[in-house]
C-alpha cells in the first residue's frame, strides 16, 4: 500500500483553483493500493472532507503559508507521523520549497513539484528561491507545455493534462434554458467569464470590453462565475459605468456546467496562465471562447478558441465578440467533446496517468 500526500498551495475548496483539477483527478482515478490524503491551508466544505474519508483518506489544515514557521511545524508533523511515500505539491512557483524542503528533511523520497501556471506575483522571491528549489523536488509536473518550460525548463517535465469530466461539461438545452430564466436574460446575448476575481483573470479590462459590446448588442448581459478580493473594486466599476443591471455577479457555484450551456460566449482575457480548466470546460460543452494572447496556445484543443491581444483595444475585442452570434451550440458541442476526448483532455486518461506516476514512484 502507498500512501500519498497531496498538498494544495492555495485552499481546499469545493470548487475552484488547483482543488479542482486534483479532485477531478482524484474522483476518476483507481485508488486500489493507494492511501491518499490531502493537506492546504484553510478547514473545507464538510463534504470535502467525508469524501476523502469515504475513499479512505483524511484531511490536514496546515494554516496559513503565511506563518511560514507554524505552517512547516505542522507539515513536517503530518509527513513524520504518516511516513508517506509521496508527497504531491500542487503549486504555481518556486515557492513551493516550502513544501518541498519540508518532506526533503523528513525522508520523504519521491518528491512531486506540480506547476499550474506560467507566471507568479512574487517575481523576485521566485528568482530568490530558484537555486535551492531545483534541488527540493524529484518529478516534475506541469499543466501545460508554457508553465513547464517556464519553472523546470524545456524538456525537464512530465506534461499533465489539466482534463476534465466530458460527460459532465456537456451542452442541455434545459439547463440553458433554466439558467437564462433564473437571470432574467430572454433574447439577449449572454457573455460570461469563469475565475477568481483577481488581477490575473483581468476583470478591469473584462467590464471595458463589455462596455464597449453592449454598444453594440443592446440587451446583452455578462455574468461572472467566481469571487475574490477584488469583487469590490470590480463591482464599484460596474457601478461607474452603470452597468450594475447588465452585469451579474453570482460568486462561487457548484454548477457551472449548466451555467456554461447557458452562455452565448465566454470571454477570458487573463494577464497570465497555466493551461485554465474552465477554458478547457466551456469548449467541452460547445461554446465560443476569446482568449487573450498570454493563455497557451495549449489551451486551444478544439482549434476554435479566438486569441486576442490585451494591446487591442476593448471597442476590438467587442467587435470579435460581435462576430459570434448566431452559430449551431449542438453541433459544436457535438464535435469539441469529441475532440477534447481524442486530444487527451478526459480526466478517465489523465488520472490513469497520475495513477502510474504514484504506482512507478
Amino acid at each position: 500500500m502507498k500512501r500519498i500526500l497531496v498538498v494544495i498551495s492555495t485552499s481546499f475548496v469545493p470548487y475552484g483553483g488547483l482543488t479542482t483539477v486534483m479532485m477531478n483527478y482524484y474522483r476518476s482515478m483507481n485508488k486500489e493500493g493507494l492511501i491518499i490524503d490531502f493537506a492546504s491551508t484553510n478547514i473545507p466544505d464538510e463534504k470535502l472532507i467525508k469524501e476523502l474519508k469515504t475513499n479512505g483518506g483524511h484531511y490536514y489544515c496546515l494554516g496559513s503559508r503565511k506563518n511560514i514557521l507554524v505552517y512547516r511545524k505542522k507539515l513536517k508533523t503530518v509527513l513524520c507521523n504518516s511516513c508517506y511515500d509521496i508527497i504531491h505539491v500542487n503549486a504555481n512557483s518556486t515557492t513551493a520549497l516550502l513544501e518541498l524542503s519540508v518532506a526533503k528533511k523528513c525522508g520523504v523520497k519521491h518528491r512531486i513539484m506540480h506547476n499550474h501556471n506560467s507566471i507568479c506575483n512574487s517575481k523576485f522571491l521566485h528568482t530568490l528561491l530558484s537555486r535551492p528549489f531545483q534541488n527540493s523536488y524529484t518529478i516534475a509536473i506541469a499543466c501545460s507545455d508554457l508553465a513547464g518550460d517556464w519553472l523546470f525548463g524545456k524538456d525537464n517535465y512530465i506534461l499533465l493534462n489539466n482534463a476534465i469530466d466530458t460527460e459532465k461539461f456537456s451542452f442541455h438545452p434545459e439547463w440553458r434554458e433554466k439558467i437564462r430564466s433564473s437571470l432574467g436574460v430572454t433574447d439577449g446575448y449572454l457573455l460570461g467569464h469563469v475565475g477568481k476575481i483577481n488581477e490575473q483573470k483581468n476583470h478591469t479590462f473584462l467590464i471595458d470590453i463589455f462596455a464597449e459590446f453592449v454598444k453594440k448588442c443592446p440587451r446583452s448581459k455578462m455574468v461572472l462565475i467566481g469571487d475574490g478580493p477584488l469583487r469590490n473594486e470590480i463591482q464599484e466599476k460596474v457601478k461607474s459605468l452603470q452597468l450594475e443591471n447588465d452585469v451579474i455577479f453570482v460568486g462561487m457555484v457548484s454548477n457551472v456546467n449548466e451555467y456554461l450551456s447557458a452562455l452565448d460566449c465566454l470571454v477570458f482575457p487573463s494577464k497570465w496562465e497555466g493551461l485554465p480548466l474552465s477554458l478547457i470546460e466551456a469548449q467541452s460543452t460547445g461554446l465560443k471562447c476569446a482568449t487573450s494572447l498570454n493563455v497557451t496556445k495549449q489551451a486551444n484543443i478544439t482549434g476554435k478558441v479566438v486569441y486576442i491581444s490585451l494591446d487591442e483595444a476593448p471597442a476590438v475585442w467587442a467587435d470579435t465578440l460581435c462576430r459570434f452570434k448566431d452559430y449551431d451550440r449542438e453541433a459544436e458541442f457535438a464535435e469539441n467533446a469529441n475532440l477534447i476526448k481524442q486530444r487527451g483532455y478526459d480526466v478517465r486518461i489523465n488520472s490513469s496517468r497520475l495513477r502510474q506516476i504514484y504506482i512507478e514512484n
